[in-house]
């Protein structure tokens, strides 16, 4: 008889609860939309894309809220499966993402009262 015991690495997530996290995507989405909003306002007053690897897409605004959706699509994607085998880390990914864009929409919008004046 073995003397280590089976142990299961997956653990359920409580009965499939994906309340939060559905609520976490959404106030991601709105804020993809507000930090496109934003760009597209500074662009137009004349500023310019401070990351790199955004500038060829945020030209064109189909283009940049197409990357934007895909990029939600994938963090949606993961964040359930993480939500599925440990309750609640997919959640918490999302707000900490969620968090980071508030960060850059505030500097979106420091930037633009900047550009603007």
């Amino acid at each position: 008889m073995s003397a280590h015991k089976r142990v299961r690495v997956y653990r359920n997530s409580g009965g499939g609860d994906f309340t939060y996290l559905w609520y976490g995507l959404l106030v991601l989405w709105a804020l993809f939309m507000m930090d496109v909003i934003t760009t597209e306002v500074i662009l137009s007053s004349g500023g310019f894309e401070m990351n790199a690897v955004m500038r060829p897409f945020v030209e064109f605004p189909a283009i940049h809220i197409a990357l934007k959706m895909a990029v939600l699509s994938v963090i949606a994607a993961v964040a359930y499966i993480s939500d599925k085998i440990t309750k609640r880390y997919g959640t918490i990914a999302v707000m900490a993402i969620a968090a980071w864009y508030i960060f850059v929409i505030s500097w979106n919008i420091i930037h633009m009262k900047i550009v603007i004046l």
